[in-house]
């Protein structure tokens, strides 16, 4: 009913977890305490804390807080006291890797498995975060493999999909590409949101242009399954155009117009064009602009930003734009929104 009354966003979010955590604790007041067994509803709250922390929709700090609130209402060991306790040594290990301390969140994981003699798979997925970001690549590629082995079965085929995801990304850093683009095709496999399994297609297809020998036949399958994932989207059809412009425009839409290898040959297309001939337009996915981005933006085009916006806005934009020619600059790359 939270999430039901009050918009994501809004400043009623900020107080989400303590209401949460309030509401645990009544409960295990009610019924832990006077004897009555209710691990339902306090698997129920640790899991609305956990996800709450895992999508962001909490500050982990703020989460960390609540949660450390609640271990003096745990004295029974239920299997929601259990949990939280597994959720409170996350959120820490959590709340360290986004600070970049990256020994400690590792010490405090493993730790932690070797008091509780288990291991979950966030917490496995969240060790293999860390050792990424560490640049420990070989043994980023062990957890990984060990998660998939452990939990291969598991219902949590988000997890997984992300699992396989972060290991095609560190086989292809390691040069084992074949082996990538299988990991990013098990990825899309079971992932299930439509537009990320579109991305681990195109991720395996990326990875596909380091193979030796990838045939053209298997590039061809790889593509047809792109078409597929995209046609599952079911895009809008739009009407036939009329435009109302005499200058011939031209768009291009890329992630890479900063500091990019995309920016050393792009240069002439978006500041030395004929302005008396042609209208420029550039959708700009740049996560972080740069001074090469600034160097690139001629006054007489238009900018968009682009960022963050779904596949139908960009292509509902373009449309507005009354764009003739619209050029792709990333391909299969990084950020790409090829659907569009």
């Amino acid at each position: 009913s939270w999430l039901e009354r009050f918009p994501r966003g809004s400043h009623a979010w900020r107080g989400k977890g303590h209401v949460l955590g309030c509401l645990y604790c009544a409960c295990k007041e009610r019924f832990v305490r006077k004897g009555i067994e209710a691990p339902e509803i306090l698997l129920a709250l640790e899991e609305a804390l956990h996800r709450s922390c895992l999508a962001g929709d909490l500050d982990v700090e703020e989460t960390l807080f609540v949660m450390n609130e609640l271990l003096p209402f745990l004295s029974t060991e239920t299997e929601g006291a259990r949990g939280v306790r597994r959720a409170v040594w996350y959120a820490r290990a959590l709340a360290l890797w986004k600070k970049k301390r990256y020994a400690e969140a590792q010490n405090l994981l493993q730790e932690v498995w070797q008091r509780l003699g288990i291991r979950t798979i966030r917490g496995m997925l969240l060790m293999a975060y860390i050792l990424r970001d560490a640049g420990q690549l070989v043994s980023e590629v062990q957890q990984v493999r060990e998660l998939l082995a452990a939990f291969e079965k598991a219902p949590e085929r988000n997890l997984l999909a992300d699992a396989w995801s972060i290991l095609g990304a560190a086989l292809q850093k390691l040069g084992q590409n074949r082996a990538a683009v299988d990991a990013f095709l098990q990825s899309a496999e079971i992932e299930p949101d439509p537009a990320q399994k579109l991305v681990e297609c195109s991720n395996a297809i990326f990875a596909a242009d380091s193979v030796e020998g990838f045939t053209a036949e298997e590039f061809q399958k790889l593509y047809a399954r792109y078409r597929e994932l995209v046609a599952g989207l079911h895009p809008a059809a739009y009407p036939k155009p009329v435009w109302h412009h005499e200058k011939l425009r031209i768009g291009y839409l890329s992630a890479d117009i900063r500091e990019h290898a995309v920016a050393q040959f792009v240069w002439p297309l978006l500041r030395e064009y004929d302005h008396a001939a042609f209208d420029v337009y550039v959708y700009s996915l740049v996560q972080r602009e740069d001074g090469v981005t600034t160097a690139l933006h001629d006054p007489a085009a238009i900018w968009r930003r682009a960022t963050g916006q779904s596949y139908a806005e960009i292509a509902a934009q373009i449309r507005a734009d009354e764009i003739d020619v619209l050029f792709d600059l990333s391909g299969h790359s990084a950020e790409n929104v090829l659907p569009v």
